[in-house]
């Protein structure tokens, strides 16, 4: 579900962290990366209240945003991933 509304809105996801997911957008300059950040938080956080309604349990999420300088690189030869490195990222609650 959530792969929908990062196409929507162009975030890129980089990792799963056990049972989060880390996504970044901003890398190459993009002005208004902070708004995109934010509704990508806001559309998670619809999608699963619509969940929640429809199996009619409570469904719980948490969304955590961060901007700063960070490095980005791709790491490993046999599988190569993108990663992102630094202060920004450390502080990554989760």
């Amino acid at each position: 579900m959530y792969a929908c509304v990062l196409v929507e809105i162009d975030i890129v996801k980089v990792k799963n962290i056990g049972d989060a997911i880390m996504c970044c957008c901003g890398l190459f300059g993009e002005k208004d990366h902070a708004l995109r950040m934010v509704r990508y938080g806001l559309g998670m956080i619809s999608i699963v209240e619509d969940y929640s309604k429809r199996v009619k349990r409570t469904v719980n999420i948490r969304v955590g945003i961060n901007s700063g300088p960070l490095m980005a690189g791709v790491i490993g030869s046999k599988t190569p991933m993108l990663d992102l490195f630094g202060d920004t990222v450390v502080c990554f609650p989760l």
